[in-house]
This record gives structure tokens, C-alpha cells and sequence, in this order.
């Protein structure tokens, strides 16, 4: 029974470090480049990145190691952040992690019982870090998506919108 009650115990550790991670992570700085999806004036996305600079014609984005110009004439509309699904992905990615290692930490081939929780062997101490990782993380990472303050700055090739979205840039 206590080893139930302390696999629950690090199990909501668990999923408290997950959430704060990824809540600290949505949070902004002042000095953290906006990430942006660039979308064009029929709705399809044409570009994502950092964005480096805004002038009065051109939205230049640090994609990677290179860097991209896009004529503001050429833009339909703008997100900020990233899509929901990073939030699943980095979520996963976390979990299967932290849940993996704490399951080979856990290896205990001595246990006699037949349905113990803990795994005998890398094997199993990997899959179930893999697949319970990855579930759990997951979770999380849904859950944290409410929690996004995505902006959708419409521009439509508009000088006015555009000018709103530099002043909007300027601030961050």
C-alpha cells in the first residue's frame, strides 16, 4: 500500500512540474523575439519564425539560420505563438522523459510479486516510461492549451493593419 501511495505521490509531482513548465514556458519577456505563423491573403500559411524586424513594407523572420523577408502587401494575417499541437508534442516529449527515467530508476527484479508496479528489466522500465510518459505528458499538454494567449492580427495587404501590428511588435 505504500508503494501505491508513493507511486501517486510522484506521479502528481509529476504532473505539477509538467504543468508549471509549460504554464512558465506561454509566459512572455521583453526581450524574447515573437514567434510568429504568417498566413497569406487566400488564408494559407506561408512562413513561421522569429520575428527580427518590421518595417514600413517588410516582415523579416529568423527561420532557423536564415532569415526570411515578407512584403506586408503579401500578408493575409498573422498568429502569435505557436499552434496547439506544440503544446501536445513538448508535452509528450516531457513526459515520456521524466516518466522513462524514473521507471529504470525504479528496476526491481528481486520483487516476487506477480503484479508489481514495478518493472523487472531496461525493457519494460522503457516502455512503460514511453507509453505512460507519453500519455501522461500529453494530458498536459492539452490541458495547457486554454491557457495560450494566441493573437490573430488580421492585415489583408492594409497599411493601416499593418501599422498596428508594427506598433503591436514595437512594444514586445
Amino acid at each position: 500500500m505504500k508503494t501505491i501511495k508513493k507511486r501517486l505521490k510522484t506521479i502528481l509531482l509529476l504532473i505539477t512540474l509538467m504543468i508549471s513548465a509549460t504554464y512558465h514556458g506561454q509566459t512572455e519577456t521583453k526581450n524574447k523575439r515573437s514567434f510568429v505563423r504568417v498566413y497569406n491573403l487566400e488564408g494559407n500559411k506561408i512562413n513561421k519564425g522569429n520575428v527580427l524586424a518590421v518595417n514600413d513594407t517588410l516582415l523579416l523572420l529568423q527561420k532557423g539560420k536564415r532569415s526570411v523577408k515578407i512584403a506586408a502587401s503579401d500578408i493575409g494575417f498573422i498568429k502569435t505563438k505557436r499552434s496547439a499541437g506544440h503544446n501536445v508534442l513538448m508535452g509528450a516529449a516531457i513526459g515520456v522523459t521524466a516518466v522513462s527515467i524514473i521507471s529504470v530508476a525504479s528496476i526491481n527484479p528481486d520483487d516476487g510479486f506477480i503484479f508489481n508496479p514495478t518493472p523487472d528489466n531496461f525493457g519494460e522500465a522503457m516502455i512503460a516510461g514511453i507509453v505512460g510518459g507519453g500519455i501522461l505528458g500529453s494530458t498536459v499538454g492539452v490541458l495547457t492549451i486554454p491557457f495560450k494567449k494566441t493573437e490573430t492580427i488580421v492585415i489583408n495587404g492594409d497599411d493601416q493593419q499593418w501599422k498596428v501590428f508594427q506598433e503591436i511588435m514595437n512594444k514586445n
